[in-house]
């Protein structure tokens, strides 16, 4: 089912769509003339120059489709959200610590409610300004929601940042809750699907969790506008349908078909997103 009805225990939420709410996908880019994607609000493209400035230009377009596979996730399952694109990831989908860290930082300049991170680190050099970031966006109520995996990575195991992983027993609807793990929440780790294409052969994994998971918070905040990351939490557990066991249960992911949040490689989705991109220009 790839629509915003969703099979959800609170009635507000069932109602909710994300209406008006804002939420920043920091990512590749997104390419807003994807029919998974609908109408952009805004974005930004970040980057680091050569003399360790950090830079910003208008230019946020999406040349992998991994921030466009975000997207049109949120898009299905929170069709309401005001969506922001905040360009981060460069060639072979990487960037640096204190670009994610200017990212979150601009995010609350411009009154973002929500940020989605499908992307994560495992190095802990310059971990600190990112952990800073994330704890400045917090405090002001600001909802972060990170790849994990079954490793420690950055910044889903921030106390602060509700951590996503994929999980193959999680269908489009579904959603699990895994007590005392630093990576609490699991769930579908597929994208929309694209006509003409076998889903095996999209992009797949943590990083997609984490957008099913960001939908749903988009939802909880409409519903409940004052909620902060503890009450967002609680009301993501309650929707949740499984419980796992941390130490009986490892992922439920298939690892021929799993790459690191942080090292992800076009695939069709992003040939398909390039095509149209080039069709516009």
């Amino acid at each position: 089912m790839m629509s915003s009805d969703l099979r959800l225990h609170d009635k507000a939420l069932q109602q909710a769509t994300g209406r008006n709410v804002k939420v920043a996908v920091i990512d590749s880019g997104i390419n807003a003339h994807h029919s998974h994607v609908g109408k952009l609000s805004g974005g930004v493209k970040i980057t680091c120059d050569a003399s360790g400035e950090i830079a910003f230009s208008d230019d946020y377009r999406d040349y992998d489709g991994h921030g466009t596979a975000v997207a049109g996730i949120i898009r299905a399952k929170a069709p309401g959200v005001a969506l922001y694109s905040v360009k981060i990831l460069q060639d072979r989908l990487r960037t640096e610590s204190r670009v994610l860290a200017a990212a979150i930082r601009s995010s609350i300049a411009n009154d973002i409610r929500v940020i989605n991170m499908s992307l994560g680190t495992h190095q802990v050099s310059g971990i600190d300004a990112l952990r800073q970031a994330c704890a400045a966006a917090a405090e002001r109520n600001i909802i972060l929601i990170a790849a994990g995996s079954e490793e420690r990575v950055f910044p889903a195991s921030f106390s602060c940042v509700l951590g996503a992983s994929g999980d193959e027993l999680c269908g489009w609807n579904d959603y699990a809750y895994t007590e005392n793990s630093e990576v609490e929440f699991r769930a579908h780790s597929c994208p929309r699907p694209l006509p003409g294409s076998p889903q095996r052969r999209n992009l797949r994994g943590h990083s997609m969790a984490a957008a099913h998971v960001s939908a749903l918070v988009a939802r909880i905040v409409e519903a409940y506008p004052r909620s902060d990351v503890n009450a967002v939490r609680e009301a993501l557990i309650r929707e949740c349908t499984r419980r796992v066991d941390e130490e009986d249960d490892a992922l439920n992911l298939d690892p021929a078909r799993e790459k690191s949040p942080a090292d992800y490689r076009p695939t069709q989705y992003a040939i398909t997103n390039r095509r149209k991109q080039q069709s516009q220009s």
